[in-house]
């Protein structure tokens, strides 16, 4: 996942660097930081409704750029590539601020948690406004491929 950062960097990828780097960020967070550390992130069933949704986030999005390497276009695949976001962000993005929240300890015992635990629940909490700019982008960027039309338009030509 860091490498997606490079490849901005290095202009392999069209993507803003900004956007790449939070969504990188959240999901090395999501599992080196939370996965990785607490057994009630594993346990939660947000875990695996976030892994499904990266996993066909990515593989749609691999698809897609296999498909250009070959220099063809399928309209569905363009079609997925931006759409599926409609369902795939809120479950993916909500289930990490959802997993980061099982990883809390009671909120009634707030006045005990320690600094990794406040620091945790303050990501959590700045998690659900943050939603809103990051899901606009990927708006966006859908109108931008079909050029403002309505679900099933014929998109511009890129």
């Amino acid at each position: 996942a860091a490498l997606e950062v490079l490849h901005v960097l290095l202009g392999l990828v069209r993507s803003p660097l900004p956007t790449t780097a939070v969504q990188v960020g959240s999901r090395l967070y999501s599992v080196w930081g939370l996965a990785a550390r607490f057994s009630s992130a594993q346990r939660t069933p947000f875990f695996a409704s976030m892994v499904l949704s990266w996993a066909i986030t990515e593989v749609i999005r691999y698809a897609f750029y296999a498909a250009g390497l070959l220099g063809v276009e399928p309209a569905p695949l363009l079609w997925a590539r931006y759409s599926a976001f409609f369902v795939l962000y809120p479950t993916g993005a909500g289930s990490e601020a959802l997993v980061a929240r099982a990883t809390l300890p009671p909120l009634r015992d707030i006045a005990s948690w320690d600094t990794w635990a406040l620091v945790r629940g303050a990501l959590f909490v700045a998690w659900w406004p943050g939603l809103y700019p990051m899901y606009m982008h990927m708006v966006r960027q859908r109108r931008k491929i079909f050029g403002g039309q309505k679900l099933g338009g014929k998109p511009k030509t890129l």
